[in-house]
């Protein structure tokens, strides 16, 4: 049976997980900036978002009393379904036409014309790789009557360079990446560029979502760890952050802290953890708990700088 006290597991693992790599306040720091210890706050918040989800899936009577009837019920726990697909009288090339034109039928609106082959090469381009074709591409695609042209285009512009450049950046976005570290000194990152080509690569490499978490929160700490895996922690370094002596300002190094935590939840789970501490919010049996978690393993982040 799943509970809120699964927490309490956690945060015991979280313990386990310090005691074990020795991460201690007094822990002697090496110079500079590449953070070296794996960021265990992700496993408290993917580990919860898992207990509540998987509540959803029990019957009534074996769901724990201790657990909110507002979070059995939220849409966000809830475990996904394969939704049935509405009636359609003309057949479409993709179940999500169906949904398009149920939504149309009750509106009473009819589908925009069929648009122009050069107006799909456009959309295709500015989509893929954010850029348009040249007027030699454009003939090309133009001039081929087959029939897998249009399929062999997709092809063509996910295999490009340009395609991890224009899809890469969103999640930069999610990361906070930047150049520079912000705030009034703003004093530039000079091996900043290593995290944001890592990113670029992955994507044109069409590297598995899990690994690419993985190599981010814990690059340093895997068996088969790299050069690749080491810059892919540039993630927990990214955020606007002051040039400050951690033990001689504690204030800073929690607002890094709570800004690691925080973008970890909104970027990976889509939870808003970090106003979780400042507000009345639903589910608060767990708040303190995955709080202190988060925080303790948070706290064993350090940046250390490598030979």
């Amino acid at each position: 049976m799943v509970s809120f006290s699964c927490f309490s597991r956690i945060s015991w693992l979280i313990g386990s997980l310090g005691n074990r790599y020795h991460w201690r306040e007094s822990r002697p720091q090496r110079e500079g900036w590449v953070i070296r210890h794996t960021f265990v706050a992700s496993l408290v918040c993917v580990s919860g978002l898992a207990a509540i989800g998987s509540v959803a899936g029990l019957s009534a009577g074996q769901q724990n009393s201790e657990l909110p009837a507002a979070a059995r019920n939220y849409w966000a726990f809830k475990l996904p379904i394969q939704a049935p697909l509405p009636e359609a009288s003309v057949r479409f090339q993709h179940p999500i036409d169906r949904f398009l034109e149920a939504a149309r039928q009750e509106k009473s609106l009819r589908p925009a014309p069929r648009a122009a082959r050069l107006t799909l090469l456009r959309r295709a381009y500015l989509d893929l790789i954010g850029l348009p074709p040249s007027p030699a591409e454009s003939a090309a695609f133009l001039a081929d009557a087959s029939p897998d042209a249009w399929e062999r285009l997709i092809d063509g512009l996910l295999a490009s360079p340009h395609y991890g450049e224009r899809w890469g950046r969103h999640w930069l976005d999610v990361a906070r990446y930047a150049d520079s570290s912000g705030f009034e000194q703003d004093y530039d990152r000079p091996n900043a560029w290593r995290y944001r080509d890592y990113v670029i690569r992955s994507f044109n490499q069409d590297k598995p979502y899990d690994v690419f978490l993985k190599e981010q929160f814990a690059g340093d700490e895997l068996d088969t760890r790299t050069d690749d895996t080491l810059i892919a922690t540039g993630f927990l370094r990214a955020g606007p952050r002051v040039a400050f002596r951690e033990k001689d300002n504690p204030e800073r190094r929690y607002e890094y802290l709570d800004d690691l935590i925080a973008t970890t939840g909104r970027g990976v789970l889509g939870l808003t953890v970090r106003k979780r501490r400042r507000t009345t919010r639903r589910f608060t049996r767990s708040r303190r708990a995955r709080r202190r978690s988060e925080r303790k393993s948070g706290r064993s982040r350090r940046l250390t700088k490598r030979s």
